[in-house]
């Protein structure tokens, strides 16, 4: 969500086409409206005065210069996704939609990005399994695609700080949860096993828990891969 519409800073950038956000409402949606809001607050008053901010029906954001242009965040239900001609779409969090729905939803949002070569952007933690639809972009990507991935490699303790670094770049420079922080987190983790080590490794060193899973005779806490395991 952080680079929902970069060009933003820039009105004089936005073309005049609808611009989808990600395909979820509530704190996701919400956050970015507020995002773009506070960049907007930092321009010249005659150029705020040419945003218009809308919470309802939807979560809306037009822009009426250069031709005018629109940030939209819609619901996640392909139907309502008929008609749309993006130049820019932003995706959230897509490992954890629904696989089938979800896939429904990104093929839509798909097949509405080539009515005018739109780029899409998806912004993932990492889906849980092989199967899942992200897995299966991230595996075999399609044409032109430019993937930027950040992984704890696998065979790592939980708490191993160049895990962690590995799988949270920004947080050594100020960006996202501090490194000590999450140390302490995996150690924590650690100590509860289970879900709770899980679920630190799904969502803070960005690891499939079916590649976890597949390390046989690995103690998941801190033991490191038999060799051969790999």
């Amino acid at each position: 969500m952080r680079i929902y519409l970069p060009g933003m800073i820039k009105p004089e950038l936005i073309p005049a086409r609808h611009r989808p956000g990600p395909a979820f409402v509530g704190i996701h949606s919400n956050d970015g409206w507020e995002y773009v809001q506070a960049i907007v607050q930092l321009l010249p008053e005659e150029e705020q005065a040419l945003f218009t901010f809308r919470q309802a029906p939807r979560l809306e954001i037009s822009y009426e210069g250069n031709g005018g242009g629109m940030i939209r965040a819609v619901a996640a239900d392909a139907k309502n996704l008929l008609g749309l001609s993006p130049t820019l779409i932003c995706e959230d969090e897509f490992g954890h939609w629904h696989p089938e729905k979800g896939m429904q939803l990104h093929a839509a949002l798909e097949t509405s990005a080539g009515k005018r070569q739109a780029k899409t952007i998806i912004i993932s933690t990492s889906a849980s399994d092989d199967s899942h639809p992200l897995s299966q972009l991230m595996d075999s990507p399609p044409p032109h695609s430019f993937i930027i991935e950040c992984r704890a490699p696998l065979g790592m303790p939980a708490d191993d700080l160049d895990g962690i670094k590995a799988a949270n770049p920004g947080s050594e420079y100020g960006i996202g949860p501090s490194l000590q922080w999450l140390q302490e987190q995996a150690r924590v983790a650690i100590q509860r096993g289970g879900q709770a080590l899980t679920g630190f490794r799904l969502y803070s060193l960005n690891q499939r828990i079916s590649d976890v899973g597949r390390l046989s005779g690995w103690r998941a806490g801190r033991g490191r891969v038999p060799q051969g395991c790999l």
